[in-house]
């Protein structure tokens, strides 16, 4: 797959922020290449094998920084920081960011 690599601002809400070159595969790619129809996506939640997930909407989804990240710095990524797998949203908090991801669940838009 296609990787991308980035340099995004990571925010903790205690406020520190540090800017890291992030690489992996952008969160559009990767749910096409699942099979998903992405403009039926309503939204989808990404699940880490702890059980920590975030639910990230259509829009987030459409856009191109977030991703999941495989490397930090140009190195894989450490246990301490999600090996093998984790979700990189640099619209909101490091919190949101779900390490160890194991599992996307998306969810088709409602049509009424």
């Amino acid at each position: 797959m296609p990787k991308v690599q980035r340099i995004l601002k990571i925010r903790c809400e205690n406020g520190w922020t540090a800017d890291v070159s992030w690489e992996g595969i952008t969160l559009s790619y990767l749910l096409s290449q699942a099979g998903a129809s992405l403009e039926s996506i309503g939204n989808a939640t990404v699940e880490g094998i702890t059980g920590y997930s975030r639910t990230v909407s259509s829009d987030e989804i459409a856009d191109l920084d977030n991703m999941i990240a495989l490397k930090a710095g140009g190195a894989p990524l450490t246990v301490d920081h999600g090996y093998p797998a984790r979700l990189v949203l640099p619209a909101r908090f490091g919190f949101d960011w779900v390490k160890y991801v194991s599992r996307i669940t998306c969810v088709n838009k409602r049509h009424n």
